[in-house]
């Protein structure tokens, strides 16, 4: 509902929002049917791949509707307007598909099976969005052609009161950013490089509960849970003794999950833990001279060895009881010799900022002493491995969060390739670089420095976690396809023979409009997120309404600076002189088509094409 008043307030046309939104929402029920057709099951993290479907293909229909008008504004025919605009937009759309496609499908390298289907089905959707959006939309524009007023048009009947930007403030913007590039982009960069420098103070965080808001009833359990019985999240600690290696006996086996157990006891965050000796008999045999059983054993003559022995052969028999519970198995070892596998469970708090990794150290720091100690004995054939889902969900989440941010530098990279080749230019990518990259080092940069500063005043935390990485993946699609769009737009401009400040009012004349459309479709849109109780869902929201906003900024004021400057310059100098040699090499072609063409061209010819500058070939 948002995305449609927002898209109604820019586009003022009935037919034209209800298309965007239609294009957005068919796209995005399209790659779900895609993934239910594979018969993969839909995951927590899949669950994000509509919202980035629907994002691209939103921000590409906008793109779509305003070349529409541009074209009727242009010539006041309607008919074949729809074929012209896709002439028009079918480059930029392409490219922004598949450069994003790309960096989608590189996800699928990662070693966790939801991030590499999140890769995989993203990259299927955002390429069946494209096709649905150059065939849905121009059809339905050619079949049912909105009524529209443009210009100083006074037809009663139209829906669209749309202007030409010329009349909005935005061109006056655009004329004051080209008139003062120089301080545009050195206040924009030197801002981004202040700011960006707080990248080095953001910390991560992978806690569970950090997963829901802080008035969440889940945490509300979870608190009054642990604060009336204990901690509740399972950490497993497997100790895994070879039987063919190692000379233990069952009761000396016993007393080192037990020695081991205490000792994990002891640290703060274990609250409490389970394993074989919590169900059996009291190790404890008491002095040889003290107690009724010390007695005993003197009555009898029996000594600590001889006890120790009695008490193993006790055990022994309730072997069984003890395999039949959940602590204690026989198993064969890799190594393919028998033996057992004794499982000591504590349990950690879920509610405290307890750092996984650190803890995990400090029960290796407990345990390690415990095992080198045997091994100076000669005891041999014991390992350690540390499970459950502390672990797991630390290696899980460290994972994901790696992997996204790998994801998201490789997607990076391909598209600034990609913008290189298609413009056979390295300057287009140092171009698209600089304002592709602003709104994420401006966002995490400013979270860094807000952490920073909330932790000098020990008012919390602003942590980086899952819900914060994902939002750049998906606000980098929208980005660069206004970027590619602004980009061809100046090229068009230039290579029709416009200065830079007149190339980049002509891009600003294509696109702008679209820009701050597709952000109030889309990043208020998708703002609402912000208002869910599930944590990474919430902080997707608002890292998606001041990544696109960052973004605007940048492709509406430090885009357009660069290029009106000496980077501009470099790129429209490439343009220039790939169209003069396509020039020149089709006055040869016509030299050689005509009669006599066997000999070379008349001097004059040579020296004109020499004297003349790269804009005049241009217009030639």
């Amino acid at each position: 509902m948002v995305g449609f008043i927002v898209s109604w307030l820019s586009l003022r046309s009935k037919l034209l929002v209800g298309l965007v939104i239609a294009s957005g929402v068919y796209s995005m029920f399209a790659s779900l049917a895609v993934v239910w057709y594979s018969g993969y099951p839909v995951d927590a993290i899949l669950l994000t791949m509509p919202s980035l479907v629907y994002v691209a293909t939103t921000s590409g229909a906008i793109h779509l509707a305003n070349y529409y008008r541009d074209q009727i504004a242009e010539t006041g025919i309607q008919e074949g307007a729809a074929g012209r605009a896709l002439h028009h937009a079918a480059l930029p759309l392409s490219l922004a598909t598949g450069t994003t496609a790309i960096g989608l499908a590189t996800l699928a390298v990662s070693e966790l099976v939801p991030i590499r289907m999140f890769g995989i089905f993203s990259a299927i959707g955002v390429v069946l969005s494209f096709l649905i959006l150059i065939t849905l939309m121009p059809a339905a524009l050619e079949l049912f052609p909105p009524r529209l007023k443009l210009g100083k048009a006074a037809d009663s009947e139209a829906e669209d009161t749309w202007r030409p930007i010329e009349e909005s403030r935005w061109w006056k913007v655009g004329q004051w950013i080209t008139r003062h590039h120089t301080l545009s982009t050195v206040g924009c960069l030197a801002l981004m490089a202040g700011i960006g420098y707080g990248m080095t103070r953001v910390e991560t965080s992978v806690q569970l509960m950090r997963l829901f808001a802080p008035n969440a009833q889940i945490r509300q359990d979870y608190q009054w849970l642990e604060s009336n019985l204990g901690q509740l999240v399972p950490m497993e600690i497997l100790l895994k003794i070879d039987d063919e290696e190692c000379n233990l006996n069952f009761l000396e086996r016993m007393e080192l999950v037990g020695e081991v157990q205490e000792a994990i006891g002891n640290l703060d965050e274990v609250g409490s833990s389970l394993s074989t000796v919590t169900f059996g008999r009291s190790l404890d045999l008491g002095g040889a001279n003290s107690g009724i059983g010390g007695a005993a054993a003197r009555a009898f003559g029996l000594g600590a060895r001889t006890r120790r022995s009695v008490l193993n052969r006790r055990l022994e028999a309730h072997r069984h009881e003890f395999l039949d519970g959940d602590y204690l198995r026989e198993t064969t070892l890799p190594n393919g010799n028998p033996g057992e596998l004794w499982r000591i469970s504590a349990r950690v708090s879920a509610t405290k900022e307890v750092e996984y990794d650190l803890f995990q150290e400090d029960l290796k720091e407990r345990i390690n002493p415990i095992l080198s100690s045997l091994a100076d004995d000669g005891v041999t054939g014991i390992e350690v491995d540390y499970t459950g889902l502390v672990p797991l969900v630390y290696k899980a989440q460290h994972s994901l969060l790696d992997g996204l941010v790998l994801g998201f530098g490789v997607d990076f990279l391909i598209i600034v390739a990609v913008m290189v080749v298609i413009c056979r230019a390295f300057s287009a990518g140092l171009v698209l670089l600089i304002p592709a990259a602003f709104p994420a080092i401006m966002v995490f940069g400013g979270m860094g420095w807000g952490n920073s500063l909330l932790k000098s005043f020990t008012a919390g935390t602003l942590l980086v976690d899952i819900g914060t990485v994902m939002a750049p993946s998906v606000a980098l699609g929208v980005t660069v396809d206004d970027v590619v769009h602004f980009m061809l737009w100046f090229r068009r401009g230039i290579s029709d023979g416009l200065d830079r400040r007149e190339a980049t009012m002509l891009a600003y004349k294509g696109c702008a409009r679209a820009m701050y459309q597709s952000w109030g479709v889309i990043g208020i849109g998708l703002s609402v997120f912000a208002l869910s109780p599930f944590g990474p869902t919430q902080r997707f929201g608002y890292m998606m309404l001041s990544m696109l906003t960052i973004a605007l900024v940048g492709n509406l004021v430090l885009l357009p600076a660069m290029l009106s400057g000496p980077l501009g310059g470099v790129f429209a100098w490439s343009v220039l002189r790939r169209e003069a040699k396509k020039a020149a090499q089709t006055n040869q072609r016509r030299v050689k088509s005509e009669p006599g063409s066997d000999s070379l061209p008349a001097p004059h010819v040579l020296q004109g094409q020499q004297s003349s500058k790269p804009k005049q070939v241009v217009h030639a």
